[in-house]
């Protein structure tokens, strides 16, 4: 027996951010990923585009200049703690947090999208890593798999059944978030000339991830051709 699967595709544009771009924590490359992006959405049919936004309060638990907010756990010398570091608090039980320049202050400049990134009153904006105490990389759910966003929720309502990843930054947010997508059953895709990261070991190491995952990497000329693909058909058991 088989199920007919009408396609319907989603842009996910992620953290394309002034902070990411030209600010306090800017992705080399993150310039022309605004561009990319800008033609990637107007390269095929979507029926939906997300904007994804990192949305820290002032103390978020991802700055080097808040972990003294927290307790860390012990072994761990306060004056190790420096940006770019990576440390465990016990309150709260948090293990392996990087910590970062602050970045995407709430209705700060930083986190604004970046001016030169197209939108429109049709885009669903989702925010993350609005809770203090919680590091959001995906655009799903938090690291540790507590608190949803409302992405996958919007998603389906809108019928949505392919998912297209691209923005800042590459071995980060934008990894997270298609490792989020396929493992909730979304085809995923993963737009790589639309994506810019800083640290090229961990970009192929992520991208092996994904691959075993079954996220698909494309680039953005192929586009076209995936979103107006003709249906698929499942087997059901």
């Amino acid at each position: 027996m088989t199920e007919t699967v009408h396609r319907k595709a989603a842009l996910i544009i992620v953290d394309v951010q002034n902070d990411f771009v030209s600010g306090s924590l800017a992705v080399p490359g993150g310039e022309k990923v605004v561009q990319a992006c800008n033609d990637l959405r107007h390269c095929a049919p979507f029926s939906k585009v997300i904007l994804t936004q990192d949305w820290h309060p002032p103390d978020h638990i991802s700055f080097a200049s808040s972990s003294g907010n927290y307790v860390l756990c012990d072994g761990v010398q306060r004056e190790d703690v420096r940006e770019f570091s990576t440390v465990s608090f016990s309150t709260p039980a948090l293990s392996g947090v990087t910590l970062y320049p602050q970045h995407c202050i709430q209705d700060t400049p930083g986190a604004a999208l970046h001016p030169q990134l197209e939108s429109s009153s049709q885009d669903v904006v989702v925010r993350k890593g609005t809770n203090a105490e919680r590091e959001a990389y995906s655009a799903f759910s938090d690291n540790q798999q507590v608190a949803n966003t409302h992405l996958e929720s919007t998603l389906r309502e809108n019928g949505i059944t392919d998912v297209f990843c691209c923005g800042l930054a590459y071995e980060i947010c934008v990894a997270w978030t298609a490792r989020d997508a396929v493992r909730r059953g979304f085809a995923t895709y993963f737009v790589e000339n639309a994506a810019a990261g800083v640290d090229m070991q961990q970009m192929s190491a992520m991208k092996e991830e994904l691959v075993t995952l079954g996220v698909q990497f494309v680039a953005s000329s192929q586009v076209p051709q995936l979103v107006n693909a003709s249906p698929r058909h499942l087997k059901i058991s």
